[in-house]
């Protein structure tokens, strides 16, 4: 019961943020490749992302330093 009065309110906080609660106009397009080290700002730079490192399993022979290959990896939800 706890855990849905925090799911709401945690809701209401994101509706109510401006830019977080703002949808796009038309369905954003996919981006592949991303670099490490590329990093996003929400306007307002209240949030920053920047892509560190990454763990996966499709390429045994990673470009960057940063890029980890793992046997274990099958999909970003078992990333360890």
């Amino acid at each position: 019961m706890r855990h849905r009065a925090l799911t709401a309110a945690l809701l209401a906080l994101i509706l109510a943020h401006p830019v977080l609660a703002a949808r796009p106009a038309k369905k954003p397009k996919l981006t592949q490749g991303v670099k490490v080290g590329t990093v996003f700002t929400l306007p307002g730079g209240e949030v920053r992302l920047e892509l560190i490192a990454r763990m996966q399993h499709y390429n045994d022979t990673p470009r960057d330093a940063a890029d980890a290959w793992d046997l274990d990896v099958n999909s970003p939800k078992s990333v360890r």
